[in-house]
């Protein structure tokens, strides 16, 4: 009774103040943090459920940067796996709920998924409980999750592709290796980096398993080729979208690649290709702490602290699983979370106040193209978030045995047997909570899905494109989009030239109307000449209306670095409303939050009933820091 109601009683005991009060908003309120990487993720969660059954569309859209288009592709590879897994909670319970939900779901199966891969070295429900408890609410997973990346955070596939990879170096037959190689490509559906990730901690376990083959494996070689099997599987099921990106890769149309000629085993210039500077995410063992690497433009490198994902009870836990490793065995456990971790580190390693360089995975980048590419190795970390709940569930097993088989030098410090480890198991999960609340993920925050009334407004009337000011202000308009449907002149992070398509650049630069239009409302000088045929020429494009967002004119900091919000606010909306209609034509809807113009005579495309107009105005987030809820991620 007691292994069977402990573990069920621990789950509540973290999961409902991690969780219940985000579900009781769950109809108004999206899991997470408001942040840039959460309009993203909704609003391709949306272009998956609106172009579904046409692939093309959903690999290349012009709903933004219209009408030119972007190749969400290349910029993100053929991560659909969670996007699709969301479509039944999406259509059951709407965009809002069905994405709280599906998060819910995805949790609570990385803790079923986790139980499966544990119970192939322990029977203990205690232990395994623990173990599926902290993976699934990892800080890695939880911080992922939260920051608007479920596609990182999801990590329900990774126990079960261990399960069968493990078993493929235990015992003969291809149905393990098939199972792991399906599980692989799917991974790689998911996140194609988690597939990268898992194909280095697979191959160090294949070399660990293959070194003393167990009696049932057969020989080194036998080891060794059925994990070849389980490599060629998922390269061929992967092949449709692995060519092609590796394709464009050749090619140079994937953005953002990182300069290698720069690059040797004590130097790594954090730049791109372009010779644009880029900032690297990894995970420091010593500090247990994400962060980013900042390289400034005289080349000094700087590291910046974001999260604390490694608490000092996983730490623990994992030093008692490494120490009484059980049935798993200590070289395959090592050999798989060295592999990981030396990844996870990226090209530079925090030792006090020195930056040592880390030459494995220097060889790793220059060896593997697609992690040219790759601005976030700290999502390795999600193997050592495995790998520790797993080490946590064997030390746990071992704690329940009996005292008379203790070795006799621990003896005297540790009392084994059921009330020890219940003692330790109930402690363990409240520092989990503890830490978690420390980093602001306990309670789960939330953010509020209502969006501007103008939006809900252009929902209705006539087709045509939306061209919004000032242009780049908010990307909060990609989920505005869902709601409206219209393609907008903007995209996702158009501020950013790598990302932004050169004809659109072209577009902005060369027509005198757009250029005149997009410069009033980021400038206080009048607006430059423009010409008659360059305002047709735009509308024949397909755009129809203009939007402003006074959310953008709330606060300023002026020259003396005192708020200047009251100020820029009257003045600058005044002449705004003095300039625009020339430019954009008549007013057609206006509320406190914005004003929709029509500078080709098109009419509201909502009546005065349809929508509740916005009465105040909200001041926008306008820092990461901002974006996050007070006492979060600080």
């Amino acid at each position: 009774m007691r292994s069977r109601l402990l573990p069920a009683l621990l789950a509540l005991l973290l999961g409902v103040p991690l969780l219940g009060p985000a579900l009781v908003q769950a109809r108004s309120a999206y899991m997470g943090v408001e942040s840039v990487d959460a309009y993203g993720t909704l609003w391709f969660y949306w272009l998956v459920e609106r172009e579904f059954p046409h692939v093309g569309r959903i690999l290349h859209t012009d709903l933004f940067f219209f009408p030119f288009g972007k190749d969400v592709f290349a910029d993100t590879g053929a991560n659909v796996l969670d996007a699709v897994a969301a479509l039944p909670f999406r259509a059951l319970l709407g965009p809002v709920a069905g994405y709280d939900a599906f998060l819910c779901a995805c949790l609570l199966a990385a803790m079923g998924s986790f139980a499966l891969l544990a119970r192939e070295f322990t029977d203990d429900p205690v232990a395994v409980g623990v173990g599926a408890l902290t993976f699934a609410a990892s800080p890695w997973a939880l911080y992922e999750i939260a920051e608007g990346r479920p596609t990182q955070g999801i990590l329900l596939l990774l126990p079960l592709l261990l399960r069968h990879a493990w078993r493929t170096g235990l015992r003969r037959g291809v149905r393990d290796p098939i199972a792991a190689g399906v599980l692989l490509a799917l991974v790689g559906y998911q996140y194609w980096f988690y597939a990268i990730f898992s194909s280095i901690a697979l191959f160090a376990l294949g070399l660990a398993l293959a070194v003393r083959p167990a009696p049932e494996a057969g020989r080194s070689l036998d080891v060794l080729g059925r994990f070849a099997l389980l490599a060629g599987l998922a390269l061929a099921l992967a092949s449709p979208v692995a060519v092609p990106m590796l394709s464009a890769m050749a090619r140079g149309e994937v953005p953002g690649f990182l300069d290698m000629e720069r690059w040797s085993f004590l130097s790594t210039p954090l730049r791109t290709t372009a010779g644009d500077p880029v900032s690297l995410t990894t995970w420091q063992p010593l500090l247990g702490a994400a962060g980013t690497w900042v390289r400034e433009d005289e080349g000094a490198s700087w590291f910046q602290t974001t999260q604390h994902l490694t608490s000092w009870v996983a730490v623990g836990l994992a030093l008692l699983g490494v120490a009484r490793p059980g049935r798993m065995g200590r070289g395959p456990l090592l050999a798989m979370a060295i592999a990981a971790g030396l990844v996870a580190v990226g090209p530079l390693v925090v030792v006090g106040d020195r930056y040592l360089p880390n030459p494995v995975y220097v060889a790793l980048v220059k060896s593997i193209p697609p992690l040219q590419r790759l601005w976030w190795p700290v999502r390795a970390y999600a193997w050592l978030a495995l790998l520790g709940s797993l080490a946590a569930s064997a030390g746990l097993a071992w704690l329940y045995g009996t005292a008379a088989s203790t070795p006799s030098g621990i003896r005297r410090f540790v009392r084994r047997g059921p009330e020890a480890q219940g003692v330790v198991a109930v402690a363990a999960v409240i520092l989990w909570g503890a830490h978690l609340r420390a980093q602001g993920l306990l309670p789960f925050p939330c953010w509020s899905a209502t969006a501007p009334a103008a939006y809900r407004c252009l929902a209705s009337g006539p087709p045509g494109a939306l061209i919004e000011l000032p242009h780049g202000f908010t990307q909060a308009h990609l989920l505005y989009q869902t709601l409206h449907g219209r393609p907008i002149l903007g995209g996702m992070a158009e501020a950013t030239p790598i990302l932004e398509p050169a004809s659109m650049r072209a577009l902005r630069d060369g027509n005198t109307w757009l250029e005149a239009l997009l410069d009033a409302s980021r400038s206080d000088l009048p607006p430059k000449a423009w010409s008659e045929a360059d305002r047709l020429a735009i509308r024949d494009l397909g755009y129809r209306y203009v939007l402003l967002q006074k959310d953008a004119f709330v606060h300023a900091t002026g020259s003396d670095g005192r708020d200047q919000g009251e100020v820029t606010h009257a003045v600058r909306l005044r002449r705004l409303g003095s300039v625009l209609p020339e430019l954009a034509g008549p007013v057609v809807y206006e509320d406190a939050r914005a004003a929709l113009y029509a500078p080709w005579g098109d009419p509201a495309p909502c009546g005065p009933d349809e929508v509740r107009p916005d009465t105040e105005l909200r001041d926008p987030p306008r820092s990461l820091k901002d974006l996050r809820p007070p006492g979060s991620f600080q």
